[in-house]
């Protein structure tokens, strides 16, 4: 799986506006991206200390579906950084040219 930044970015979005800390992988699903694609996001959100989540892993196969719990105070400092659409077209375009040896 190759890591999709606007996923990520959408996930915090969507994550901030919930109130009920039941937001599920399953409503962020769309035409680009499945229910195990959002969750193997989550998993690397999680592990990057951007959200606190309860995912169910399976052995060999990664995350396949949970549920976003919160934003943790890494989450909201990144989400404040990349809010405006302008700013993140400009973070995207800075990280393409940089390649691999960037970081957000």
């Amino acid at each position: 799986m190759q890591r999709d930044l606007d996923l990520v970015r959408r996930i915090l979005l969507r994550a901030e506006q919930s109130d009920d800390y039941t937001l599920r992988c399953s409503d962020l699903v769309d035409q680009n991206h499945d229910e195990r694609s959002v969750a193997a996001h989550a998993y690397l959100m999680r592990e990057g200390g951007l959200i606190d989540a309860n995912l169910l892993t399976v052995e060999r196969r990664g995350a396949q579906s949970g549920i976003i719990e919160r934003l943790t105070w890494h989450g909201h400092e990144f989400l404040e950084a990349v809010r405006n659409d302008t700013v993140w077209a400009k973070t995207k375009q800075l990280v393409a040219e940089k390649g691999a040896g960037a970081t957000l």
